[in-house]
């Protein structure tokens, strides 16, 4: 659909400029741009040019006469008429644009000074092969007509405009692969070459399969179509993957986490160019992964669309996109009996909350005379940050047979970025903690009588308030309503605070539009908060207990123990580890490696960092040949980076398999 709805854009472009002198005076007499261009502004004004995304970068030239440089910038858009977009990609990426910090159109006014061989002065301005590298992110992988407003209304001169003919030319030159599509190989195809548009296969999950049965494939992936197969030097390819003939080994699956992460780690915007290699007459089929049996059963929830959910049913898996992850989505029941949320990261899971797959466990309240689940975008990060699938995954016990409707959720500021509190909860604090905001229910509360337990090696004053943030952390600030203090003693001894369901009803007024009061904590050291309920209100269905979530960095890594020996091949990249900090930074860590490609090795303060060597958040890299050893000063130096539950988290790259011995 893509490719052809941008053959009619071509085609309409193109009876348009038919009919209209291109003198650049006008966007729909705009002059166009091919292998090059050269021309003179000879008076003051705004001239229009057209070029292809196909064709960048594209460099302009300016040889000033007369006038101001600093009055000469170009805008680029997609279209003549500013802010329409008969594209829906392209409307996509408009609506996106301010947040990429580009906006459209495109403006560039950053010219640098420079001299010609004769002396000459000229400025030049380079839009960059990025531009076509974002769009990739928004599916536009194929070729889109720009529209080039050159501004010069304060000067004159001599205008070259000059773009880079070698990604077309590839384009034109090589065979596009669609999905499904099949590849055959052998000693006389091993010279072709493929565009492999991974960014338009970015939401789903891919597998390379291979038929082979005497010999490999090896799949190379390269930035430009000629490049060679090697992995280092000029001209190398960025990446390659082989399969084997053998059952187990001829499949080379992608899921969609895995697809972005290679699109981001290869660093060109998704479209690469693929040469499939092997000595054997062969086929190379590239599809969807088929969904297993489980999948195949599972129900899939769309916004504003009920669910059946039968009465206490334990084995119904719901999914819905990991995409709403970034919403504020409301889970609507159609009765007021009670309804408990099991959210877990894998398709086959038990609804009990010893499950590992199981990453968080909610009820459903009463709100507005109704029973339902909302969570906000603030609490969807937490709960499923160690997703690496492209679905979250639920299964609803309900006491009764109901339907349950999930909808977008409309709050305000505070609620969307905050954590609510139920009356029976438990929460862990992080230090230094002031800024986070966490939401109650007043009318929830306003029906227990709660008590709050504060369990840490320090004090913690708390700030209940009618408002998340704008206020100083002071008792006498007219936001607060509520202030004390959890001393604790020297020994650690939890401390107490009882809220009562008549306090909590003298607070109403003070309640936000959305219903809610928000908790800020000032402590020095972290801690655990929970909280216990006692039912004052009887008429109110109360909620079992939510079981929260342990630390997501934690859940969604391996631990690495002395002695251990792992099997580490380039699937191994996606595969997070984590060390106990206080267990090696006295002795250090040995590592030995029997691979024959380097190993690299990546030391980071969190679970959730993209391997490479200058990434925020890794503080140690080092490609492994042979032995290595990371000493105690190297390992006191990782000291400030270790996380509240005492880990730094370890991620390897390597091309071909080997086993690394840790010790």
């Amino acid at each position: 659909m893509k490719k052809f709805f941008s053959v009619i854009l071509c085609v309409t472009c193109a009876l348009t400029l038919f009919a209209q002198t291109p003198d650049g005076l006008t966007c729909e007499t705009a002059i166009p741009v091919d292998k090059s261009y050269q021309g003179s502004i000879d008076a003051p004004g705004v001239y229009y040019y057209t070029a292809w995304t196909y064709d960048l970068p594209l460099t302009c030239y300016f040889y000033p006469t007369s006038g101001d440089i600093e009055s000469l910038y170009m805008d680029i858009d997609f279209t003549c008429n500013p802010g329409v977009y008969d594209d829906p990609n392209i409307a996509e990426l408009a609506d996106a644009s301010f947040d990429l910090g580009m906006g459209l159109p495109m403006r560039f006014d950053e010219f640098a000074l420079g001299y010609d061989s004769l002396g000459r002065k000229y400025y030049s301005l380079t839009v960059p092969e990025s531009c076509r590298e974002i769009m990739a992110n928004f599916g536009i992988t194929y070729n889109v007509q720009a529209f080039i407003k050159v501004n010069a209304t304060g000067i004159t001169g001599n205008l070259s405009l000059a773009p880079d003919t070698t990604f077309r030319s590839c384009i034109e030159n090589s065979t596009w692969l669609n999905m499904p599509d099949t590849v055959q190989t052998g000693l006389l195809l091993n010279d072709r070459v493929y565009v492999l548009p991974l960014s338009d296969w970015r939401n789903d999950s891919i597998r390379f399969v291979w038929s082979g049965i005497k010999a490999p494939v090896q799949v190379w992936l390269g930035e430009t179509c000629d490049f060679e197969l090697k992995t280092t030097g000029d001209d190398c390819a960025l990446f390659y993957h082989q399969l084997e003939p053998n059952v187990g080994e001829n499949e080379w699956k992608l899921s969609k986490d895995m697809l972005e992460e290679l699109i981001s780690s290869l660093e060109k915007g998704g479209i690469y160019y693929a040469r499939f290699v092997s000595s054997e007459n062969a086929s190379v089929v590239i599809e969807k992964q088929p969904l297993s049996l489980e999948m195949q059963n599972a129900v899939q929830l769309k916004l504003d669309k009920a669910a059946d959910v039968m009465a206490n049913d334990g084995e119904q898996v719901y999914f819905f996109d990991k995409e709403w992850c970034d919403s504020n989505v409301k889970f609507i029941s159609s009765n007021k009996r009670n309804v408990k949320a099991y959210f877990a990261k894998s398709v086959v899971f038990n609804a009990e909350n010893k499950d590992p797959n199981v990453l968080a466990i909610v009820d459903f309240i009463i709100k507005d005379n109704v029973m339902q689940l909302g969570l906000t975008s603030t609490e969807m990060s937490k709960m499923f940050s160690t997703l690496k699938g492209d679905h979250v995954f639920v299964k609803f016990l309900a006491e009764s047979s109901c339907s349950i409707t999930p909808t977008i959720w409309s709050v305000g500021d505070c609620a969307k970025k905050s954590t609510e509190i139920y009356p029976t909860d438990s929460i862990y604090l992080p230090a230094p903690n002031t800024s986070t905001s966490w939401r109650i229910d007043q009318d929830l509360w306003s029906k227990y009588d709660v008590k709050i337990y504060w369990s840490s090696l320090a004090n913690n004053k708390i700030y209940l308030a009618d408002t998340c943030a704008g206020f100083g952390l002071s008792p006498s600030n007219p936001h607060v309503v509520l202030y004390h203090e959890f001393k604790v003693a020297t020994n650690g001894k939890t401390d107490t605070l009882v809220i009562t369901s008549e306090q909590m009803k003298a607070f109403a007024s003070r309640a936000d539009a959305d219903g809610y009061l928000y908790f800020r904590f000032n402590i020095r050291r972290y801690g655990s908060l929970t909280t216990t309920s006692v039912l004052v209100d009887s008429s109110y269905i109360q909620p079992e207990e939510p079981v929260l979530p342990s630390s997501p960095c934690v859940e969604a890594s391996l631990l690495i123990n002395s002695g251990d020996q792992l099997t580490l091949n380039l699937d191994s990249a996606f595969t997070i580890y984590r060390i106990e900090y206080a267990a090696w930074k006295d002795q250090g860590m040995s590592l030995s490696w029997t691979g024959t490609t380097d190993l690299h090795t990546f030391v980071a303060e969190t679970c959730t960092f993209a391997v490479a060597p200058y990434n925020k958040y890794v503080h140690v890299y080092v490609p492994v040949q042979g032995e290595h050893t990371l000493d105690a000063n190297a390992m006191a130096d990782l000291a400030e980076f270790v996380d509240e539950d005492g880990y730094l988290y370890i991620r390897f790259l390597t091309e071909k398999e080997g086993v690394l011995i840790v010790k």
